[in-house]
């Protein structure tokens, strides 16, 4: 979880510490190698901007990239684990003044995520850090330190038009989610926070609902998750999600 935490604060303050130096014309597309070199690096997968970057300052800061995709791995079917249309992004000016990012809101638009299991029960979620052979979980620990993760505030985050696929090879699975629409409320980037939108599974539309506590490494964090279906077919789960090795 904290790669990607850092993957996002990386991006985002490379692209605003930019706004305050430079002018508004700039042409924003000049940042996607750094862009891609640094989040890839963060992440241990390669990360590609396809779409264009764009910034506007009136009638208020707002960030939008188009055509995001992370790879799936090497021991896949070449499917991005993570591919998503575009990316807005709504900032208060103010805080940027200071060194602080404060997002008012971020609406990912079109989010394809892809998980998959090969035949030999390697999953794409799986990442390898740099110079090992050891694959590590997306949300599992790692060594960078607290201090790293820029000072980032974000309000509400919005899930337009998403789908998420699971493929396991190795048991012959396949589950489907799709037209999810979601909003999720959250106090910082490591939580707590909380989901609630709809989504469409084998043609039934669902109502999905979920809240997670603060994040923190190695301690087990509650989480609680329902599923939707009509009056009488609800879905409820409890239990702790863990960024280390409890669980």
């Amino acid at each position: 979880m904290k790669k990607y935490i850092i993957a996002l604060g990386i991006t985002l303050v490379i692209i605003f510490a930019a706004l305050l130096i430079l002018p508004s014309f700039l042409d924003w597309d000049r940042f996607k190698p750094r862009i891609e070199r640094e989040v890839s690096a963060a992440l241990g997968r390669e990360i590609v901007i396809d779409g264009p970057i764009q910034f506007q300052i009136v009638p208020a800061p707002r960030l939008s990239v188009g055509d995001v995709r992370i790879a799936g791995g090497e021991k896949f079917s070449g499917t991005p684990l993570f591919q998503l249309d575009r990316l807005d992004v709504a900032v208060a000016i103010e805080p940027l003044l200071s060194g602080e990012i404060e997002v008012e809101n971020i609406t990912l638009v079109g989010p394809h995520v892809t998980l998959e299991k090969n035949k030999t029960g390697d999953a794409n979620w799986q990442f390898t850090k740099a110079g090992s052979a050891t694959p590590v979980e997306a949300g599992a620990e790692d060594d960078t330190p607290a201090g790293d993760t820029p000072p980032i505030r974000i309000t509400e985050l919005r899930i337009v038009d998403g789908d998420v696929s699971y493929r396991d090879l190795s048991a012959d699975q396949e589950f489907m989610l799709t037209d999810l629409d979601a909003t999720l409320s959250l106090d910082s980037l490591v939580g707590p926070m909380k989901l609630d939108g709809t989504a469409d599974i084998a043609g039934k539309k669902v109502l999905v609902g979920m809240s997670l506590g603060r994040l923190e490494d190695g301690a087990p964090t509650p989480i609680e998750a329902s599923l939707g279906v009509g009056e009488d077919a609800d879905v409820t789960f409890s239990g702790r999600f863990s960024t280390g090795d409890e669980v």
